[in-house]
């Protein structure tokens, strides 16, 4: 089943919600944190359209940001908004990372226990006119067996593939944890 995320519908709260919902969920582990519905509503929580400049008629990558990855450390994750201002629901398949041996598209669940547990995906789907959320605790994309370091300030391009074969350019931001907990 493909996974949307439709974050058109939550609440508007002051910028100071938005921001203290962030932080908690970037404090979670890369992959882990809360649910795909919690992590997309504390991302919209102010309210702010982070789509509002995206042309009409196309799909963009806006606000990416990638986990910083010491020496030693061999994965980081990569979160984004999809932008998809078409009339068509639109697929992404596939990423690529030329810093990474291997990319690939998560996503982290919660059982009924409350156990997080990451699997890959087949695809995140954007809906026509709406936005899909790359967040801590939801849909992301995974970065592995990186070949250098990601050191907070560096950039770390990603291209996206949709399931029409369309390439979209991301450019991720790389953040220190710190920085990671203020988005």
């Amino acid at each position: 089943m493909p996974h949307v995320f439709d974050a058109s519908s939550t609440p508007t709260f002051p910028l100071m919600a938005r921001l203290a919902a962030a932080a908690a969920l970037a404090a979670l582990a890369a992959c882990g944190g809360a649910d795909e519905k919690a992590a997309a509503a504390a991302e919209t929580a102010a309210g702010e359209d982070v789509c509002a400049d995206a042309p009409a008629g196309a799909v963009t990558a806006v606000d990416a940001w990638a986990r910083a990855a010491p020496a030693g450390r061999s994965v980081s994750a990569a979160y984004m908004v999809l932008c998809n201002r078409t009339d068509a629901d639109v697929s992404v398949v596939a990423a690529a990372f030329d810093g990474a041996d291997a990319v690939e598209l998560h996503e982290t669940t919660r059982d009924a226990a409350g156990k997080a547990a990451m699997a890959r995906v087949e695809e995140i789907v954007a809906p026509a006119g709406g936005a899909a959320r790359l967040a801590p605790g939801g849909a992301h994309v995974m970065l592995m067996a990186l070949t250098a370091p990601l050191a907070p300030g560096d950039a770390a391009p990603l291209s996206l593939t949709l399931a029409d074969g369309t390439q979209i350019p991301v450019d991720a931001a790389v953040l220190s944890m710190e920085d990671a907990r203020k988005k």
